[in-house]
Parts: structure tokens; sequence; C-alpha cells
């Protein structure tokens, strides 16, 4: 991205995670739809998905000053990755967290993506966040964007992501992504039928996006 946006873009590293894990502290936790229905704002360090920002394929968006104001998460997804975010759910003592997990491996189940497209491994996009003084800029799109620029270089025939709110989804969508499974929040209930997550307007559904490359 060019600078003359007031911000660019680059590869995370390990020195990022003190910046990241604020600017998650401070957006992401409290505004991602399916967090902030949560009984307390998640502790960021406790996001599964941060172990992987320093694995070169994790983007950060910087401005002028060098400060972090966005950043996109990324890893390659396999089966045998999906397996151990499964055995974190199961192992997890977050009342909360598991919930979360069940909805993605839920989404994963009925999407089937390993068999229906003949894969052993794709792009995942894990978590994208904008600081709030940085919003309106175009960053997540960039972000995403770019994500999908690097996974093509690298070989990479499929991009994965969940997106548990409107903006995330909307990114996707104009991107030329598909969805392959949605579902309301107001329809996925517990066993009792009560709602499992009371998720704020203008958020009402969860869907799964690919796009094949």
């Amino acid at each position: 991205m060019s600078g003359d946006k007031g911000y660019s873009i680059r590869l995370a590293t390990d020195s990022d995670m003190d910046s990241v894990v604020e600017l998650l502290r401070h957006f992401f936790v409290k505004e991602e739809p399916i967090n902030s229905s949560g009984p307390k704002p998640m502790d960021p360090t406790e996001l599964y998905s941060l172990k992987f920002l320093g694995k070169g394929m994790s983007l950060v968006a910087t401005s002028a000053d060098g400060s972090v104001v966005g950043v996109c998460i990324n890893n390659e997804g396999t089966p045998a990755g999906y397996a151990d975010r499964a055995r974190t759910k199961e192992s997890t003592t977050n009342r909360h967290m598991k919930k979360v997990l069940t909805l993605l491996d839920k989404a994963e189940e009925v999407a089937d993506i390993w068999n229906k497209y003949g894969i052993d491994r794709f792009f995942d996009v894990r978590i994208i966040t904008v600081h709030g003084s940085m919003r309106g800029k175009g960053i997540g799109k960039a972000l995403l964007e770019k994500s999908l620029q690097m996974a093509k270089e690298r070989g990479y025939k499929l991009v994965h992501i969940e997106c548990t709110g409107i903006y995330s989804a909307r990114i996707a969508e104009q991107l030329g992504m598909e969805c392959v499974f949605r579902i309301p929040y107001i329809e996925y209930k517990d066993q009792n039928g009560q709602l499992v997550f009371n998720v704020p307007e203008p958020h009402n559904e969860f869907k799964l996006f690919v796009m094949k490359l």
C-alpha cells in the first residue's frame, strides 16, 4: 500500500506481538460480535489464532509513525491443524471459548471443504481487525486483498475465512469470495432452545467463505 493513504502493509513478525495484543484488546475482543456477546471481554492472549502471528503468513498495517493500526492473522489450514483446534475446544476451561469453537467446528463439518475441493491445505485467514481511528480507509479490505495475493504467490489453491460479523463478510463478498456455509445467530440455539450467542446489531449471521485460486 502506498504511504499517501496513511498506512503501509508488511509481514508481521514476533516483535509485533505486544502491539497486536493491545490492538486486539481494545478493538477485536470488544467489538467482534461473538466475543462481545460473552460474559466479559476475552483476554486476547487466550485467542487460539494469536500463536500464528509470527509464522510468516500474517500481515500488519502500520501508520506513518510505525504504530500497528491493523492486523490480519493468517495460517496454513490443514486437517491436522483443525483437529488440534477441536482438541483445544475439548480441553479449554473457558466456557465461552468452547461455545465459539463449537460453532466453528460445526461450520467446517457442514462445509466439508477438504472433500469438496479435494485439497489437504488452504490459506486460512483467521482474524482481521483495524484500529478505530483508522477505520474508513480501506485497511481491512487491503489486508484481505494482500492475503489473497500472498496465497496465490505461495501456491495455495484455496483461501478460507470464517466471518462472525457483517464487516468482514462484506469485505469477503466485495473481493469475490464464495459463501459455503451460513447460519443466522437467531437460529443457532442450544439443546434447551436458548440462543447461544446474543449478538448485537448489525451482525446477524455467521458466514464461511472460500475462494478458489
